[in-house]
């Protein structure tokens, strides 16, 4: 079986045609997806825009070839602001989604830029969109911190609950280095971190919110021990270093202390009732 015959296989059982989205099989590069959100209050209305880009290869820009626009799926859904719940959206608020086989709400993204308008939306909404990793993209979102630790609390989508935990650490950790480096050319930076330095982190009121949603997080009896475990791990040193350009070694490794230490710090209570709980199951097996 070949490719082709798979993917007409699949279009066939859903009667679609997807012929563009066989163009992920031929093109290069992993597309960018710009997201631009607006809520009017008066008319109680959500506009959502996506613009998709893919730069070209080297071997690409050698052939001089014409990129085409993907057909990219967005498995996504918008939570009331107030009430945190996720709203129940039908064709009165939209017409251009669909709800896929799993009873998902999906936007279909075919050109270069699209724009959906979502009507009788009450309150502002909370957009979670590419849930489950539904396209392999980059998302980048002009929404705030705060959407992330909204989400990071109340998303029904344990994939987006842990790409906004990791989304705001990556936040604050760039504005501890920020803070690190204006610090060098008045005091000595030593690594392994600094009361001064993990202090100034709690001078926030959006890392105290952070500190209080993982809180929440490890404190919750809905969420399964697996999914907390993700939730709370942070991220690599790879992927930090992917999300800062001129690196500071010295600075990089102090600034992911002072956040792990805060964080290790503020959960310490919840963090060794988890310990003493699991110590006691696993006496109990073995016992």
């Amino acid at each position: 079986m070949t490719i082709e015959d798979f993917a007409a296989a699949i279009a066939t059982a859903n009667n679609k045609d997807w012929t563009q989205f066989k163009r992920w099989y031929f093109q290069a590069g992993t597309p960018q997806e710009l997201v631009n959100e607006k809520y009017d209050a008066n008319e109680k209305k959500y506009t959502l825009t996506l613009k998709q880009s893919c730069e070209l290869s080297s071997q690409e820009k050698i052939e001089k070839v014409t990129k085409l626009d993907f057909h990219i799926p967005l498995v996504f859904g918008l939570l009331d602001s107030v009430t945190k719940k996720e709203l129940a959206l039908t064709e009165k608020n939209n017409t251009d989604f669909e709800v896929n086989s799993e009873g998902q709400l999906l936007l279909n993204l075919t050109k270069a830029e699209q724009t959906f308008v979502f009507t009788d939306i009450k309150n502002p909404p909370v957009l979670s969109i590419n849930r489950q990793f539904s396209a392999p993209i980059h998302l980048k979102k002009s929404g705030s911190v705060a959407d992330d630790l909204f989400l990071m609390g109340y998303d029904t989508d344990s994939f987006n609950r842990w790409e906004s935990a990791q989304n705001a650490f990556v936040h604050f950790f760039k504005k501890q280095m920020q803070f690190l480096a204006t610090q060098n050319s008045s005091q000595k930076v030593t690594q392994g971190g600094s009361k001064d330095s993990a202090f100034e982190l709690m001078k926030s009121s959006e890392f105290n919110l952070y500190l209080n949603s993982l809180a929440a997080i490890l404190e919750s009896n809905q969420l399964d021990p697996f999914i907390k475990a993700h939730l709370m791990h942070t991220p690599s040193f790879a992927y930090l270093l992917q999300q800062v350009g001129e690196l500071h070694p010295v600075n990089f490794l102090q600034a992911k202390n002072d956040l792990e230490s805060q964080i290790a710090t503020h959960l310490e209570n919840q963090l060794l009732k988890i310990y003493q709980d699991l110590s006691k199951v696993i006496q109990n097996d073995y016992s």
